[in-house]
Order: C-alpha cells, then sequence, then structure tokens
C-alpha cells in the first residue's frame, strides 16, 4: 500500500505542473481547443492518466486475485487518490495566494 500512496503522490504532483504552472503552460499549447486540450487542462483528468502510466511502469498490486483485475483496480486506486491529493494542493495553493 506504501508503494501506491507514493505513486499517487508522483501522480498528482505531475499533473499539478503540467496543468498549471508556468512550467507545464508549453505542453498545455501543444494541444488545440478540443478534447485533448481539455485533458491536459483538467488535473484531475491528467492525473487519471499519469496514474494509468506509473501502474503500468511499476507495476504495483494492492489485491491478487487475478492480474489484470489487480493492475485495473490498482490503478483506480491510485487515480482516486491521485485526484484526492491533486485537489487538496489545488486549495492550498490557492489560499496562500489568496484566491
Amino acid at each position: 500500500m506504501q508503494e501506491v500512496f507514493f505513486l499517487s503522490v508522483v501522480s498528482a504532483c505531475i499533473s499539478y505542473v503540467a496543468v498549471t504552472s508556468k512550467i507545464g503552460k508549453p505542453f498545455r499549447l501543444l494541444f488545440p481547443r478540443g478534447f485533448f486540450y481539455s485533458l491536459v487542462t483538467c488535473g484531475i483528468c491528467f492525473g487519471f492518466w499519469v496514474s494509468a502510466i506509473l501502474v503500468v511502469i511499476y507495476a504495483p498490486r494492492i489485491f491478487y486475485l487475478w492480474a489484470p483485475l489487480d493492475y485495473m483496480l490498482t490503478w483506480l486506486v491510485v487515480s482516486w487518490f491521485s485526484g484526492l491529493q491533486w485537489v487538496i494542493m489545488a486549495i492550498l495553493i490557492n489560499k496562500k495566494e489568496g484566491y
């Protein structure tokens, strides 16, 4: 479970930087308005796919029933924690900036 938590933190940080920071602006400008633009400007949506990539690379498993199901459920758990952490980061940073 520790690996899942750390992967969700990494996913939340990557998605926050890509979606909201000045560093990620050139990346966001690569996509014209439409589906992919919506994907790279929504932190929770982007974190969902970042979580998928991290689960494919690191292959953590929470459950040990049937490998494909285990990886899919682990992906959903990592994505959920990532989204939760992304929202918390957004709230804390916006409070700090006075929004």
